[in-house]
């Protein structure tokens, strides 16, 4: 776990920009957030997200992009 964190620590955001679907804690570090405020955006609706089963949740980035226009 820890070593998957820092992998996505070091993840361009380049990267991150062009993914058209994103985790929860890929959202987070775009957001420059923590993981558990990302799941308080999901769950008040800030954010929509798809729930694909257990701890598979993805954000499409263009909902990330309606948050800043």
């Amino acid at each position: 776990s820890d070593k998957q964190t820092q992998q996505i620590k070091n993840q361009p955001f380049e990267e991150l920009k062009n993914k058209e679907f994103l985790t929860v804690r890929e959202v987070a570090r775009l957001l420059n957030c923590s993981v558990r405020s990302t799941y308080n955006y999901i769950e008040s609706g800030t954010i929509k997200a798809v729930n694909f089963g257990q701890r598979i949740i993805r954000v499409k980035r263009s909902e990330i992009d309606k948050l800043f226009s």
